[in-house]
């Protein structure tokens, strides 16, 4: 039987869901892009100097209910037809020296507090992947898809090597799809079953602290 306590918790816990997430994205996001403000114009400055334009690289990934958004994230790779920038290593040819550089500290996935402050994601929550790996894989995404992707969630930072993982395997690809893609899929389905202020503080302050190591 359910205590007093627990039925609190378990009404506080859907308040955040329902309502004070997107409240705490909204607030987050835009106050961050005014901090940020300075940071994110040198850094394209930089790229556009560095690398030419463009300096955004843009991608369809799928979203809350299934729904497909425009993720954004700064150019790290020379221009190229098709590319496929979400999923290459950082030990590629094509990806430019600055590019390996944001890669390392996160700072190419900065634009994406655009995508929080639009409501295409969350500051936390899985990842966004593309549709192209949500048709190919065989697994249950119904339960990822009932949340908004975020920047980061337990699963970026149990792989924030993911790039070093992928580049060390023969078939990059089949690895990804068949062991590193459902390991997340089960990571972002917990995630879900227990998402509140608590767990979300969590992994951003871990976040945080792992960038900071850089």
């Amino acid at each position: 039987m359910s205590t007093d306590g627990e039925l609190s918790a378990g009404k506080q816990a859907g308040y955040y869901k329902r309502y004070g997430k997107r409240v705490l994205d909204i607030i987050g996001a835009a106050f961050a892009l005014v901090i940020l403000s300075p940071l994110l114009a040198a850094l394209a400055f930089t790229i556009m100097v560095a690398q030419g334009r463009p300096v955004l690289f843009k991608q369809t990934r799928v979203g809350k209910h299934g729904t497909e958004f425009t993720l954004y994230k700064f150019r790290t790779m020379q221009v190229r037809t098709g590319s496929d920038e979400g999923f290459l290593s950082s030990e590629r040819p094509d990806v430019t020296p600055l590019g390996a550089w944001m890669r390392r500290r996160k700072l190419d996935e900065l634009p994406q507090l655009v995508n929080v402050l639009c409501g295409h994601m969350s500051f936390v929550g899985p990842r966004p992947e593309t549709p192209n790996w949500v048709q190919k894989s065989k697994l249950d995404w119904s339960k990822v898809e009932q949340v908004r992707p975020g920047i980061t969630d337990l699963a970026s930072i149990k792989y924030r090597n993911e790039e070093q993982i992928l580049a060390s395997v023969d078939d990059a690809r089949q690895y990804y799809q068949h062991t590193i893609l459902p390991d997340k899929i089960k990571i972002a389905s917990r995630y879900v079953d227990t998402m509140s202020l608590s767990t979300d503080l969590i992994i951003v302050v871990r976040t945080l602290k792992l960038i900071g190591k850089e």
